[in-house]
């Protein structure tokens, strides 16, 4: 509701405003931190739950694994994190949750060495951060991706380009235009980071 009254329609210098700083001001990877419940818990409150809400409470039903159950605990965990930051930055402070994880994790379970760790788009490239750049390898059992651009995103560069155009209420939120979306993504590392890098290449292999 919050997004649809006061950042929807919003120009794009005041979108820039709300989400990264006002223009002139330097980068701060705080801005748009995290809310979560103190103490963190599940750290459900941290994603949006009109995304996720209902995968993760599916995950957590123990149902969901069958007779894994009889053998195994799977407590489920989320970790939401800055998405205008570096990746890198989100994969350190992934790193951290993941020990936090594996202690809260054992008072459950009684044993918890590793996580599994389920991905969706650039939150690959935050595991990835904190497997290869953070230490988190050695704790991490396996990891699940979902949609990763492993190689930047094609339709990154065109948002930036048109903007969300017709998608109906989205749009309206994301930003249907160049105007409203370069603002955004331009001057935030984490969607920079979004971009075609050097890998990338188009169907005729160029």
């Amino acid at each position: 509701m919050w997004m649809w009254r006061y950042y929807s329609g919003a120009t794009g210098a005041k979108r820039r405003e709300m989400l990264i700083g006002k223009v002139g001001d330097t980068y701060d990877s705080n801005f748009l931190e995290v809310h979560n419940a103190d103490p963190v818990g599940n750290g459900f409150q941290g994603v949006s739950s009109g995304s996720y809400g209902e995968y993760l409470q599916f995950l957590q039903n123990s149902a969901t694994f069958g007779p894994l159950t009889k053998i195994f605990d799977f407590p489920v965990f989320a970790f939401g994190y800055n998405w205008t930051d570096c990746n890198a930055n989100s994969g350190s402070k992934l790193s951290a949750r993941i020990d936090e994880i594996i202690e809260e994790a054992k008072s459950t379970t009684g044993k918890c060495e590793k996580v599994i760790l389920i991905t969706h788009s650039m939150g690959g490239l935050v595991s990835r951060a904190a497997s290869e750049l953070s230490g988190a390898q050695a704790r991490i059992l396996g990891i699940i991706h979902g949609v990763q651009p492993a190689t930047g995103s094609a339709a990154a560069y065109w948002r930036v380009k048109a903007g969300f155009e017709g998608m109906g209420p989205t749009s309206r939120v994301l930003g249907n235009d160049a105007h409203t979306v370069t603002p955004i993504l331009g001057n935030m590392p984490g969607g920079l980071q979004l971009l075609p890098n050097k890998y990338y290449r188009d169907n005729n292999g160029r």
